[in-house]
């Protein structure tokens, strides 16, 4: 209509381009194997070693399987942020080792015979030998 013509490699790199900036924004860790993806797809498309859609969409799909596969925990791992308290342990209810003050310091809870270190934001104000819930902030002290 225009006469714009846009070659497949460009439209890949920005494809890819596209899904790195909104991993960025979401932290999921797959959008950026999909970017990545598609930028190699470029890369490939630009050198004629994959002329046809076909042969781009099947280098599209078994380098972001294959990422995905060996890359999403370790990048997991490397970028995402340390928590305290496991998931696993949030909303159960522990016995408190030691006295966990209002306004600071960590304090121990044990869960099945393991003794763990908590944040104070979890269960604040929990006295020794006292059942606390592990929780957000929102965490309730029996």
């Amino acid at each position: 209509m225009f006469g714009i013509t846009i070659s497949p490699a460009l439209v890949w790199a920005i494809i890819g381009v596209v899904f790195v900036i909104i991993e960025l924004t979401t932290f999921t860790f797959i959008l950026i194997f999909l970017g990545v993806a598609a930028i190699i797809v470029s890369l490939t498309t630009w050198s004629s070693l994959t002329p046809g859609i076909n042969s781009q969409l099947a280098v599209f799909s078994i380098s972001s399987i294959v990422m995905m596969l060996l890359l999403r925990k370790t990048a997991r791992r490397l970028f995402a942020g340390t928590n305290d308290v496991k998931p696993d342990y949030m909303g159960q209810k522990v016995t408190v080792i030691r006295a966990i003050p209002v306004g600071g310091e960590e304090g121990k809870y044990s869960s099945i015979g393991r003794g763990k270190t908590i944040c104070n934001q979890c269960c604040r104000g929990a006295k020794t030998k006292s059942s606390a819930r592990i929780g957000g902030g929102s965490s309730k002290t029996d």
